[in-house]
């Protein structure tokens, strides 16, 4: 499994990343559903152009963190349901960018 630690990566945009997690993480579950972890890739301009919203969009989203994870050997799918953690969200992005 990837893992993924904020202090090795010291870009400003990750914790803007890891800000708007913590904001958004009111129940402080630690956990986002995948959408609102999809708007904050939107809001910070990951997905610069909003035309090509679909070639990522939040399917592509879950199953890169599922892949992440690797949610298919050690987890169950109950646990991909209650939704994307931060070290997922930021390893999906530091991957996919």
């Amino acid at each position: 499994m990837v893992t993924f630690k904020l202090e090795e990566h010291p870009d400003t945009h990750l914790y803007d990343i890891k800000e708007s997690f913590e904001a958004l993480d009111t129940q402080r579950t630690g956990r986002l559903d995948i959408e609102l972890a999809y708007t904050i890739l939107l809001g910070l301009g990951y997905i610069s152009d909003y035309t090509k919203k679909d070639e990522f969009g939040v399917t592509a989203l879950e199953e890169a963190a599922k892949q992440v994870d690797n949610f298919s050997d050690n987890q169950d799918d109950v646990e991909m349901n209650s939704g994307i953690k931060l070290e997922t969200l930021l390893t999906v992005v530091t991957t996919v960018s």
